[in-house]
């Protein structure tokens, strides 16, 4: 079995999601097509439930960002995410962004487009983005209308593609959650607003007073941490259908009893379900005692649902070392090149101790914390070993890892390229308090929660070898001695030997 939890990018699992429901949409989009077809879905929309949530329809004009595909077919054949991208770099390959609108990035997006050109690849401008949201930030749907070279935009009006987004988010809301209806929406551009209302009207939707003119209905708008649930065999997320665990261990999630049978039988056997569900078990089994930190806010971050920009957010660790915590401080530049980004590694602190804000109300000031990064140090990663060569080095060697399945993995990743073993994973009591969601799986996941070391095999026997006595001295000359006279030496010995006896 393999999981990607831990190890690949949370803005990449959380394209991945983005990606997925998307597809269904625009397959929805296309499979409603004529005045009966949509007749069927605005009746079913009225009888949801009524959310009292109020929800935000964000208008976005896109001026600078345009991208090109280098293999539509490759993501539609499902390897875009494949296991293999752990980062959003990793993409490359399938995508490339270009801000052709801005004057001090011109040469370079000429450039871009001008290889795009070459390679037969359109270059690709967004002219609007629709994202709707509730009041709180919870991303319900999305959609977007694409400009090609010319930058012109499809025929189909923006009012029509709002009002397909908002069935498809009302029936299959991105977000999870069950389907359901807002008794309230509000717009955030005024001559949609003023359209949209004899529209919504139909699916039992009322529009606010006025188009809204901020970006959140409130200060604390902002986007929590999304993930969504998903098979571990076909990848089918939960708002696609019904995802539960496995019966037995409770940490694999399928979405029917044939990706479960799938899974349970793979070859070899040592990849398959039945060869893990017990071990599974008994890793689930330690989810109170890896809950079992000392901190005031041990509850809120060891949550299954632990939202962990909310948690960031509302406590101001949005910079310095907590910049690589959050998804959201690093969206201007996440390694893919956009425009607007940081030029540099972001800073390792600005100012104080980084655990500041954690401080309960009352307690003692933490010391503050060296501006400057700490000096360069010498790590291993399983996957250098057999270029390290720590068998024939026999050097001290730790490390760390997200979960018990990762430290069993490693064992087999270490015997292959040591010969030896791998010492009892040991919880790590200076382990991260945030956990870890996992998208297709149950398990408690959390960065350096276990430790281990190597145990290298033993070193082959030599033989006995007799001690060679050592040379007589040289004389003062430094020339050897006739052998004569050496022969004549260990007669006396041999000699006198005798005598003795």
């Amino acid at each position: 079995m393999e999981f990607v939890t831990g190890y690949r990018a949370e803005i990449l699992d959380f394209a991945e999601l983005l990606f997925g429901w998307y597809r269904g949409f625009l397959l929805d989009s296309a499979c409603s097509g004529g005045s009966e077809r949509r007749k069927r879905p605005e009746a079913s929309i009225r009888r949801l439930p009524p959310d009292p949530a109020l929800w935000v329809l964000h208008v976005l004009a896109n001026r600078a960002l345009a991208f090109t595909v280098r293999d539509p077919g490759q993501q539609v054949g499902g390897r875009f995410y494949s296991e293999e991208a752990l980062a959003l770099s990793d993409l490359h390959r399938f995508i490339t962004f270009v801000s052709p609108g801005e004057e001090e990035e011109e040469e370079e997006g000429a450039a871009a487009a001008a290889a795009a050109s070459e390679a037969a690849q359109p270059l690709w401008r967004i002219d609007h983005l629709l994202l709707l949201t509730d009041e709180h930030g919870t991303i319900l749907g999305f959609d977007f209308s694409l400009g090609g070279p010319s930058g012109a935009s499809g025929p189909e009006p923006l009012e029509a593609r709002v009002v397909a987004l908002l069935c498809h988010s009302m029936a299959c809301p991105l977000g999870a959650g069950e389907p359901r209806r807002p008794k309230m929406l509000a717009v955030g551009d005024p001559a949609l607003h003023k359209s949209l209302e004899p529209l919504l009207s139909r699916l039992g939707v009322k529009m606010g007073k006025g188009p809204m003119r901020g970006w959140g209905p409130k200060p604390t708008f902002t986007f929590p941490t999304t993930r969504v649930r998903a098979c571990h065999v076909c990848k089918r997320h939960s708002f696609e259908s019904q995802v539960t665990a496995c019966p037995h261990c409770q940490a694999v999630l399928y979405c029917s009893e044939r990706c479960r049978k799938l899974d349970w039988n793979r070859s070899p056997e040592d990849i398959g379900h039945q060869f893990w569900c017990q071990r599974m078990a008994g890793y689930m089994s330690h989810t109170q005692e890896l809950a079992n930190l000392p901190f005031t806010f041990t509850t809120e971050v060891t949550s299954e649902n632990f939202n962990k920009e909310g948690f960031l957010s509302a406590r101001g660790l949005t910079r310095g070392y907590w910049a690589t915590e959050s998804m959201l401080v690093r969206a201007p530049d996440y390694g893919m090149g956009l425009p607007g980004g940081a030029k540099g590694p972001v800073a390792f602190l600005h100012s104080g101790n980084p655990f500041e804000a954690l401080r309960p109300e009352g307690g003692t000031a933490l010391p503050p914390a060296p501006t400057e990064p700490p000096g360069p140090r010498t790590f291993f990663a399983l996957s250098s070993l057999p270029r390290l060569r720590l068998q024939s080095l026999r050097v001290p060697a730790y490390f760390t890892e997200c979960s018990e399945y990762s430290c069993a993995v490693d064992e087999a990743a270490v015997s292959m390229a040591t010969g030896g073993s791998a010492s009892p994973a040991h919880m790590n009591p200076f382990r991260s308090p945030f956990r870890q969601a996992g998208i297709d799986n149950a398990m408690p996941w959390y960065a350096n929660a276990f430790i281990f070391h190597l145990i290298y095999k033993a070193a082959p026997h030599n033989h006995r070898q007799i001690p060679v006595p050592p040379s007589p001295p040289l004389p003062a000359n430094g020339n050897p001695e006739p052998t004569r006279s050496r022969r004549k030496e260990k007669r006396q010995i041999r000699t006198g030997g005798r005598r003795r006896k």
